[in-house]
């Protein structure tokens, strides 16, 4: 393999791995509110959805295999943990995909 092609894989690869930075300005698609953590989804080891339920709105946290730029997770997945959440508005509740600076932080 020429170094050339070696050297393209890798920046294809690290292109999906975000590195935490200054949050973009809110949209009119972003959502943010304070709850508790109702329910948590640790499902995504392959291909699946992981989640927390915060109040009854789904926040997905991750999907399996992607390569989208996704925020933090900074509450730990304790039942019963406030939290404040800033996400993107989805059809079912809301995700962390799509900005570095999405977060569900626990209130301190």
């Amino acid at each position: 393999m020429k170094p050339t092609n070696l050297i393209a894989m890798l920046l294809v690869a690290l292109a999906g791995c975000a590195a935490p930075g200054a949050p973009t300005a809110t949209t009119a698609d972003d959502l943010r509110f304070s709850g508790v953590i109702e329910a948590v989804n640790d499902g995504c080891h392959a291909d699946g959805v992981c989640s927390l339920t915060i109040d009854g709105v789904e926040v997905v946290t991750m999907v399996g295999w992607s390569r989208d730029t996704w925020g933090r997770v900074e509450a730990g997945k304790n039942l019963g943990t406030p939290v404040l959440v800033w996400c993107r508005k989805t059809a079912t509740g809301c995700e962390l995909r799509g900005n570095a600076g999405y977060h569900v932080r626990a209130v301190r």
